[in-house]
């Protein structure tokens, strides 16, 4: 597509700044003084919204002042999304000082953050287009700082990363382990999206529960009884099973080598086809999937359920991120990110194999799970095989996204990453 040809999305859009400025991240401080996801000067910011600084803002805040001067640059691009990355960065470094005294370079510079930025937010528009290459693409964030006596030194843009998809794309170009970008410093983590096929979720932080005696301190992942789960990043089990709670219910815990945890609670404890309290473990998480054992991104590591009180509400994950110190931080923005990054994608093959299975042995159970929508379905069986098809094999499948229809051969954990 034409780059006069692409289309106004401004959440998109909004994505788009945040991972160039700053890879995502509303605690970013750059060494010229500009801080929060979009790189805000204090000048620029103005104390909106009563914040000094555009990183003390929590990040709904620091969204809605971009959101407004992003309606502001837009009524005057006459449609054309590349003047809106122009307007956006000469705003963003007019007052600068190495950005003042280095003006012969400013065309340069906005000319380069114009590709880089174009780049991206074509990329986020049409996720289904990587469909058409054997490989994935990573973005991390460009920076923009000063060398002494060098003036203006502007980074290559996000550097596109190539991956090799590994075994098992045999049956689909789509089918690839999902590609996690480094971290930022702040509370916005990359992650991979932590459910398979169909789901609903919404932002509810900090929401009142119980008559605000408490606060929700996660987002309720909405789908069905035994849909699986995959650990959202690289890390160890830190907690498995029954939480002590009558409110979490039985849950898992991925804790990444940074310290940050990754909490899912409200995971099955019914028996297939029943919602009886009662279920085998090997319906809750993979048999033989135990404390201290290591994960990587996109491995299933549980299913959906609605153990703890979730008993009176509908089958869903509760998905939690605590730094190091426990506090919680809202994983919407994170989570939004990630289904960015792999709509439309297939996210079951040999890289979500759960640990210590074995040969198929005799006796094996199975139950089938159709999704919450769509089409396809999970077959899972006693000892943690699973394989899918439809849009239960895929992430974020959505029509509106222009997503295949996902695959008619069961993908699978075996190591060919489907069976027959």
């Amino acid at each position: 597509m034409a780059v006069e040809d692409l289309p106004v999305d401004v959440e998109v859009m909004l994505m788009a700044f945040r991972l160039v400025v700053s890879g995502g991240d509303y605690g970013h401080t750059a060494a010229d003084g500009r801080s929060g996801a979009y790189g805000y000067t204090d000048e620029r910011w103005g104390g909106y919204a009563g914040y000094g600084r555009a990183v003390e803002a929590p990040p709904m805040v620091q969204d809605a002042r971009a959101r407004a001067d992003l309606a502001r640059y837009t009524s005057g691009a006459d449609g054309l999304v590349t003047a809106v990355a122009s307007s956006w960065f000469v705003d963003s470094v007019t007052g600068i000082d190495w950005w003042d005294q280095f003006a012969l370079d400013r065309t340069f510079s906005r000319e380069l953050f114009e590709r880089t930025w174009t780049t991206v937010y074509t990329t986020l528009l049409t996720p289904e287009a990587d469909n058409d290459s054997d490989n994935d693409v990573e973005v991390s964030p460009a920076t923009v700082g000063t060398e002494p006596d060098a003036g203006p030194m502007v980074a290559a843009g996000p550097s596109l990363t190539v991956t090799d998809p590994a075994a098992g794309s045999r049956g689909d170009e789509r089918a690839r382990p999902p590609v996690v970008p480094a971290h930022g410093s702040g509370a916005m983590r990359s992650i991979a999206f932590p459910v398979l096929g169909p789901v609903d979720y919404a932002p509810g932080w900090n929401d009142c529960r119980d008559d605000c005696t408490r606060r929700h301190e996660g987002v309720d992942i909405v789908g069905v009884r035994m849909q699986p789960l995959v650990a959202a990043v690289d890390g160890t089990i830190t907690a498995i099973g029954p939480r002590g709670s009558d409110i979490a219910g039985a849950g898992v815990t991925v804790t990444g080598d940074d310290g940050w945890r990754y909490n899912y609670f409200h995971i099955n404890n019914d028996n297939p086809g029943s919602d009886d309290g009662v279920g085998d473990l090997v319906w809750q998480t993979p048999p033989g999937l135990r404390l201290g054992d290591r994960v990587r991104a996109g491995q299933i590591i549980g299913y959906m359920g609605d153990s703890g009180n979730s008993e009176h509400s509908v089958p869903h994950v509760h998905f939690e991120i605590r730094d190091p110190a426990g506090a919680p931080h809202d994983p919407y923005w994170s989570l939004q990110a990630a289904e960015r990054r792999q709509a439309c994608t297939i996210g079951i093959g040999p890289w979500s194999n759960p640990v210590h299975i074995g040969a198929p042995s005799e006796n094996v159970a199975s139950t089938t799970v159709r999704p919450l929508w769509g089409n396809g379905s999970w077959s899972i069986d006693s000892q943690g095989r699973v394989t899918a098809t439809g849009d239960a094999a895929l992430i974020s499948p959505s029509r509106g996204l222009g997503c295949l229809d996902g695959p008619t051969v069961p993908h699978g954990t075996d190591a060919a990453g489907w069976t027959g």
